[in-house]
């Protein structure tokens, strides 16, 4: 259970985090900086993979904590 909720906690900031980089895009013409233009636009792609890493984690988690359940039932 801990597990889970770790991966739910992150996923969250995660998303958290990504929708900020969203808005920092839409309004990254006004940001006088190149050097911070080209850092949202690398932290938006790394945080797009932490992501999908992170849901890819839950998934396999549940299929395994399912699985598991089955087979507990099953014996």
């Amino acid at each position: 259970m801990k597990n889970e909720k770790k991966i739910k906690d992150d996923l969250l900031g995660s998303i958290i985090g990504g929708i900020i980089l969203l808005i920092a895009l839409k309004f990254i013409n006004l940001i006088p900086w190149s050097w911070l233009q080209s850092g949202i636009k690398i932290g938006l792609v790394y945080i797009t993979i932490d992501i999908i890493c992170l849901l890819w984690k839950f998934y396999r988690f549940k299929k395994t904590s399912k699985s598991g359940l089955v087979n507990n039932k099953t014996e």
